[in-house]
């Protein structure tokens, strides 16, 4: 099988804009990193993001909003229809990502409920109450989900009042890796790591150290990478890299000599 990348193009070749009912469209595409050739693999009807390869390389999981929603989808690689694995009343949010047996699917989403009407009162018990462009968070807070890759009902095995983001599978599927933010009794939107189980029990946490922006497994699963900030920096200050081996130990830096910060990015909620 010829080596292969799968991608999500910006731009030209991928995005489109629906000027009437102010939406944005995005396909995904399929690129071999030997010839250069590209596929398209979605039709672009829709907000196609969040591709990930199944780890036989034969399925793409992704989040589609085709049917309203953000839900998770699949489609393999040879092409055909996607396939909802997700019909949640309120949709999905982040992920997905790929159990390394191929058999479950973790991903985040928020509370699948009623939101609180806001025209009517009602009672807040967390310290932030809102952020930037996701709006209220006890309407939107993300928890981890576990979903059967082969089609079932999705279990949620976070519930503790934080948003969480990218759950990402240790090489051994037995723990998640997972960034969180805005803890009820949080009065600062840090955002920082975890690592839980396959229950949802938090097996390693980083929680104090500082802002983390990105993490990944490192390859043996014994230790995590992160992009971040250690804590009392002002903000803005520098990203580096760290490497975190041991639960308790303090990060190890990589970039020190690194004249520019590693990882940055722009505000997605900046008007454009």
């Amino acid at each position: 099988m010829t080596k292969q990348r799968f991608v999500e193009e910006a731009g030209t070749h991928s995005a489109s804009i629906d000027a009437e009912k102010g939406e944005t469209r995005s396909a995904l595409w399929l690129l071999s990193v030997e010839t250069g050739e590209r596929r398209r693999l979605t039709s672009g009807q829709a907000n196609d993001t969040a591709p990930a390869w199944s780890p036989d390389g034969k399925q793409i999981a992704f989040l589609s909003t085709r049917d309203g929603k953000a839900q998770v989808y699949v489609i393999t690689v040879d092409g055909g229809e996607a396939f909802p694995l997700t019909s949640l009343k309120q949709g999905a949010g982040g992920g997905p990502d790929w159990s390394p047996d191929g058999k479950w699917i973790a991903f985040t989403a928020g509370p699948q409920g009623e939101p609180p009407d806001p025209k009517k009162p009602y009672l807040l018990t967390r310290s932030i109450i809102r952020f930037n462009d996701i709006g209220y968070l006890d309407a939107t807070v993300q928890d981890i989900y576990l979903l059967p890759a082969a089609g079932g009902k999705p279990r949620r095995i976070t519930q503790d009042g934080c948003f969480h983001l990218s759950p990402k599978w240790s090489p051994d599927g037995n723990e998640i890796l997972n960034l969180f933010m805005a803890a009820p009794d949080s009065h600062y939107p840090e955002t920082s790591l975890q690592v839980i189980d396959r229950k949802g029990k938090v097996t390693r946490t980083l929680e104090g150290w500082g802002e983390v922006d990105a993490a990944e497994w490192l390859p043996d699963g014994k230790g995590i990478a992160l992009v971040g900030q250690p804590a009392g920096k002002p903000i803005g200050s520098k990203n580096d890299l760290w490497v975190l081996l041991h639960q308790g130990e303090t990060p190890e830096c990589r970039t020190a000599g690194l004249q520019y910060a590693v990882g940055g990015g722009i505000q997605p909620d900046f008007p454009f």
